[in-house]
């Protein structure tokens, strides 16, 4: 499936503003660019040895696939909820992961630790 790699992500606190990864078809970082049926996407969010956000493609909206173009292989962007981004803490204190789950039950990491979500911001209590 390509290798795996590790990027860091900062998640505005207390804001909506979306993260996006974008997997190059030149790099390795391949998702297929037809996803079978059943085949999914997976963004799984841990803090304090603690699974705090799971989101899944086709499950749930705020985690969306987009197959890309001829050097894009696909771009997948999350828009988290206030409370979900207020759930990250300051500083580069989460690790997350991104794996490509077959229909077949095949798994395969697309970005994994130690990638870091770093909280932004945040301070007001809106």
């Amino acid at each position: 499936m390509g290798q795996i790699y590790f990027s860091d992500m900062e998640v505005a606190r207390g804001s909506e503003r979306a993260c996006a990864w974008r997997f190059w078809s030149d790099a390795g970082h391949t998702i297929p660019k037809i996803l079978s049926l059943g085949d999914v996407v997976i963004l799984s969010i841990w803090t304090g040895g603690k699974m705090i956000i799971r989101k899944t493609t086709g499950i749930d909206p705020e985690l969306v696939i987009d197959l890309g173009s001829e050097f894009v292989a696909a771009q997948l962007t999350w828009s988290p909820s206030i409370a979900e981004s207020r759930m990250i803490p300051r500083g580069r204190l989460t690790i997350y992961e991104i794996e490509y789950w077959t229909a077949e039950g095949l798994q395969f990491p697309l970005v994994g630790y130690p990638a870091y979500m770093v909280g932004v911001g945040g301070g007001n209590n809106d």
